[in-house]
């Protein structure tokens, strides 16, 4: 005969364990693929941040300390700017937005970049996988007409050759940079 305590998983245990993870698998499989792509792109859109930040930063400190700044050469007020401007050590700054091929993923991509070049020396202010789809640089005059600060307006965004929406990163900012008394507008 059987006995009563015997110990084990019945059928009726083992297939409504089975019907619950039926259940419940799919919907966590799916809230952590969703929550992989939202951390991919809040990781991509804070490093696209900071990237912007330190690129302002390292402007702020060039331009406050700049001999003068070169209206007549520089384009401004317009997509893409062109800006010239000479530094403490009077060499001829230019900034720029080129258009790079750099390689991706999904093969090579035209983008828009920011370079500084200084006499023979060129830096790249943006890195390989962001666009810079808007590089607007404006003068700040008071009322006298003075010159009196720098005005850029930019976008950021990731490159994004494969086209998909978690790389859809993009950052708008606008940054007035105050300049010295010293600054002589040429």
């Amino acid at each position: 005969m059987f006995s009563k305590n015997q110990k084990g998983i019945t059928l009726v245990e083992t297939v409504v364990v089975i019907a619950l993870l039926i259940i419940i698998l799919p919907v966590t499989v799916s809230s952590l693929i969703r929550l992989g792509r939202e951390s991919a792109y809040f990781s991509l859109l804070q490093r696209i941040n900071s990237s912007s930040t330190l690129i302002f930063s390292e402007l702020s400190n060039e331009l406050t300390s700049a001999k003068s700044f070169n209206v007549s050469t520089s384009t401004l007020g317009v997509n893409p700017s062109l800006f010239v401007f000479t530094d403490k050590n009077d060499a001829v700054v230019t900034i720029d937005r080129p258009t790079a091929t750099v390689t991706l993923p999904g093969g090579d991509q035209e983008i828009y970049r920011l370079r500084l070049s200084r006499g023979t020396e060129v830096v790249w202010l943006t890195d390989s996988d962001v666009d810079v789809t808007n590089w607007t640089v404006n003068v700040v005059r008071n009322s006298s007409n003075v010159l009196t600060g720098i005005r850029i307006q930019a976008t950021f965004a990731a490159a994004n050759k494969e086209n998909l929406p978690l790389r859809n990163a993009e950052l708008s900012t606008d940054f007035t940079i105050a300049l010295p008394s010293s600054v002589i507008e040429l």
